[in-house]
Formats: structure tokens, sequence, C-alpha cells
């Protein structure tokens, strides 16, 4: 018995704005967490609330913030809200802050549309 042929589907085009400059930049900070020095730091992305929040779909990459690798991984396995409000963070105005603040222009004209 021979398997039928596979669909073809056209792959959707992926509109969100990717950066690895832009990831690099906010890598060269310290962690966003008050008092922390821990190294090293990673490029952490924000769910806004809004599409970039669906499952299994990354945010751009205008909406990072500089973690340490252990915060990081406290965000990712408490939530973001719950690491925010433990940290007294708040993690869009700070992905805001470093986008508006980028190096990188076509982070910063993304900013002032969709973020």
């Amino acid at each position: 018995m021979t398997l039928p042929a596979r669909i073809k589907r056209p792959r959707k085009k992926d509109d969100r704005l990717r950066s690895q400059k832009h990831l690099k930049w906010v890598r060269g900070h310290h962690c966003v967490v008050k008092g922390c020095m821990d190294m090293p730091i990673e490029a952490a992305h924000v769910r806004l609330g809004r599409d970039d929040g669906a499952m299994g779909r990354k945010p751009p990459d205008s909406a990072v913030i500089s973690l340490c690798r252990a915060h990081h991984a406290e965000q990712h396995a408490k939530g973001e809200e719950t690491f925010a409000n433990h940290h007294a963070l708040d993690l869009p105005a700070l992905a805001l802050e470093f986008a508006q603040r980028s190096p990188v222009p076509e982070v910063r004209k993304w900013v002032g549309g969709a973020f």
C-alpha cells in the first residue's frame, strides 16, 4: 500500500518584525529585574495580549526585554502576569522603551505602527 500524495498548503507570510540586530542590542543590557546582575542576558519576548499572544505564535522582535537566563526561565514558568507582579515590572512598557530606543530604524518604525 502506498500513501496518497501530500496536500500542499500555502504558507502564511510571517508579518511579525524580526531583527537579530535589535535582539543583540537588547542582550547588551543588564537584566530588567531590579538589583539583578546575573549573566548571561537573553532577549525575552513579551506577549502584549493581542495576536502576538496566541499559542504557538511568537511576538515580534520589537516586543523584547533583557532578562538573565534565570529570570527568563521564571517568566516562562510562572507566566508573564505573575512574574511581572512578583517583580513589580510593567513588561509591555519596558518592551516599548527598548523598541523606542533601539538603534535599528525598522524597530523604531514598527513601534509607531503595530509594535
